[in-house]
């Protein structure tokens, strides 16, 4: 993201005031920084490709994700960790003040192999009734854009395609989830080719159309937006497995499923992880060629900051406010430390 920001000669809000002009990307990352600078008196005006009103769109893939919280951080040590919790904890929030826009439903997460005692997830104390179930026990089971944006051009950046079903399942109002081996270490670069096994996931939507998200799929470096109607038929009945009410009080297979939309998107993803820092760079300098107006011949260009939030892959709900509040962090710091009479971001 690129932001330049100009100072008003009245009016302070929050110990910043000022004109927020440009912020590059309206996906969940981007948008969630916007409100948080906007809460902290920053104005601000959102510059993008894709907004979430293109339904045709798969450049980004907020729209067509599941929006929910399901952390992947590694660990307490894990800076994503600290991330997903403030998002969870304003997630939270938000399912009480607005739960047209946001429910907070159950998960069940399903293993294969029994977990040791020491494995334990880092957010096991913060979710609520957080609980485990062992094999003996009865389950109610009822059945990409910072790579070629120009000055970033980060090379690490990777797409992670992202397929899922959109289905009519009313009865469906919890969350199943077999994600054991889905997402690879973004860390790990010899594995980024591998095909990891795939994964089964659905998570109903809030709403009275009683739709319900299915998945999923995960393969890096793989630019192809057609959704593949083998790889929508493996979700379709690996979901069935986990919740045969997929199907409906009359459904007797996983091809009763009712199916309203196919969705592909592109997850950000990056090697060695997500890139959330503030850079100062130079631009505009013009140097002593001839062919530039006499106004700007041997100009030095001017210095500004330039705020980088991408990388997430397939996190970005449940990291989204958590950036947010670190990204905002870094630009409130650099802006008052700064000349109040002209600041750039």
């Amino acid at each position: 993201m690129a932001m330049e920001l100009c100072w008003p000669s009245a009016r302070k809000i929050s110990g910043v005031r000022g004109l927020l002009q440009r912020e590059v990307g309206s996906g969940v990352t981007g948008l969630s920084i916007a409100l948080e600078l906007h809460s902290r008196g920053v104005k601000v005006a959102v510059v993008a490709r894709d907004i979430a009103e293109d339904s045709d769109s798969v450049g980004f893939a907020s729209p067509w994700a599941g929006c929910n919280w399901f952390s992947f951080a590694n660990g307490l040590s894990d800076p994503a960790a600290k991330w997903d919790r403030i998002t969870y904890m304003g997630l939270e929030k938000l399912a009480k003040e607005r739960p047209d826009l946001c429910e907070k439903v159950p998960i069940w997460d399903v293993f294969e192999r029994p977990k040791k005692a020491d494995e334990k997830p880092w957010y096991a104390n913060l979710v609520t009734d957080y609980t485990e179930i062992t094999p003996s026990s009865q389950i109610p089971l009822p059945g990409l854009g910072a790579r070629s944006l120009i000055g970033v051009e980060d090379n690490k950046v990777y797409p992670a395609i992202g397929q899922t079903v959109l289905v009519k399942a009313p009865s469906v109002r919890e969350c199943y989830f077999h994600v054991e081996t889905f997402f690879p270490s973004s860390e790990d670069s010899e594995r980024r080719n591998e095909a990891p096994p795939q994964a089964a996931y659905m998570i109903p939507r809030p709403g009275p159309e009683g739709h319900v998200v299915v998945g999923g799929h995960y393969r890096v470096g793989d630019w192809s937006t057609d959704a593949d109607i083998k790889e929508a038929e493996r979700i379709l009945q690996d979901c069935y497995k986990l919740c045969p009410k997929l199907a409906g009080p009359d459904g007797r297979s996983w091809k009763d499923i009712e199916v309203v939309a196919h969705n592909v998107g592109l997850r950000p993803a990056r090697e060695g992880g997500a890139r959330l820092e503030l850079e100062k760079r130079q631009i505009g300098k013009v140097g002593s060629t001839q062919l530039a107006p006499g106004n700007i011949r041997n100009s030095l260009g001017r210095m500004v900051a330039v705020l980088h939030a991408y990388g997430m892959g397939g996190a970005g709900f449940q990291n989204s406010l958590g950036v947010a509040e670190k990204a905002a962090d870094l630009a409130v710091s650099h802006l008052t430390h700064n000349n109040p009479n002209r600041a750039k971001l």
